[in-house]
C-alpha cells in the first residue's frame, strides 16, 4: 500500500471516530457522554495501530492512557464554554447546547491526527 493510500486511509478513520465522539457528545448526561468518548477513542487507537502494524503493550498503554486524559479534558473545557456562552440571550443558549459535540469531535479529530503525525514518518520529533 503506498503513503497516500495509507493516509487516505488514517483520515477515514479518524473522520469516523471523530463523528462518533460528535454525536456521542449529545448524550444528556455528560458524564456518559465522556465514557463514550473515551470508549470511542480508544476503539480508534485501536484501529489505527492495526494500521500501522500494532505496537506493543507498552505502547498501547501509553495511547490509553492519553486517550483517558484527553477526553476527561472535554467536560471541563465544554463546562467552561457553556458558562461563557449562557451570558449571551438565545444564541448563547443555543451555542452551549452545541459545544460538547463540537468539542469531542474536534479532541477525537486531534488525538488521532496526531497519532498519524507521529507514527507515519512525517513528524521530525
Amino acid at each position: 500500500m503506498t503513503a497516500n493510500n495509507s493516509n487516505s486511509l488514517v483520515l477515514k478513520i479518524i473522520r469516523k471516530y471523530s463523528l462518533w465522539a460528535l454525536c456521542l457528545g449529545f448524550l444528556p448526561i455528560p458524564v456518559l457522554g465522556v465514557v463514550a468518548i473515551i470508549v470511542v477513542q480508544l476503539l480508534m487507537l485501536s484501529e489505527l495501530a492495526k494500521t500501522y502494524g500494532g505496537f506493543d503493550k507498552i505502547h498501547t498503554a501509553k495511547w490509553m492512557i492519553v486517550a483517558i486524559i484527553v477526553a476527561l479534558a472535554v467536560l471541563p473545557l465544554s463546562r467552561a464554554a457553556v458558562t461563557i456562552l449562557k451570558a449571551v440571550p438565545v444564541v448563547g443558549s443555543i451555542l452551549a447546547f452545541l459545544i460538547l459535540p463540537a468539542i469531542a469531535g474536534v479532541v477525537t479529530a486531534g488525538l488521532g491526527r496526531y497519532f498519524m503525525s507521529r507514527y507515519s514518518g512525517t513528524r521530525t520529533a
